[in-house]
């Protein structure tokens, strides 16, 4: 299984969200720049996240997004599902459209795979990897900007 850049990508954003929980809202132009992701990407992507109501959005001179829950409530499984779809190794794990599904003996080890995957997923949440990242990291994490004049 791979995870595509729209997947690791949420999960960056939404981990900024988290490291930031304590703030109304964060723009979107400033998780642009710490992340190294586009705007319009960023936005698509909370687009989804909101449908999900992991997100909110806030309009106005200070406005941006915000976790809808708290950190330790959202796990990585639900963000990835929110932008990707299902998490399976295999498309026909989830499907069942293959003309050989009912004979298959490798669907069991495909499905197995995307359980164990799914469940690590499921039990890692976004206060999961703060807490590993300041570990890791030693100490607090923020992002720091750096402006030119």
């Amino acid at each position: 299984m791979k995870i595509s850049t729209r997947g690791r990508y949420a999960v960056r954003c939404m981990l900024n969200l988290a490291i930031h929980s304590s703030e109304d809202s964060v723009p979107v132009s400033r998780i642009s720049k710490q992340e190294g992701i586009s705007a319009n990407y960023i936005e698509q992507l909370f687009l989804k996240l909101k449908k999900q109501k992991l997100v909110t959005s806030v309009r106005g001179r200070s406005g941006g997004y915000s976790l809808l829950k708290d950190p330790a409530d959202i796990n990585i499984a639900e963000i990835i599902e929110a932008v990707e779809g299902p998490i399976v190794t295999v498309h026909c794990v989830s499907t069942g459209k293959c003309k050989r599904y009912k004979v298959c003996t490798t669907k069991f080890l495909w499905e197995a795979l995307s359980a164990k995957i799914k469940n690590l997923l499921e039990k890692t949440t976004l206060k999961d990897l703060c807490d590993t990242a300041r570990d890791k990291m030693g100490g607090e994490l923020d992002h720091k900007l750096t402006f030119s004049i």
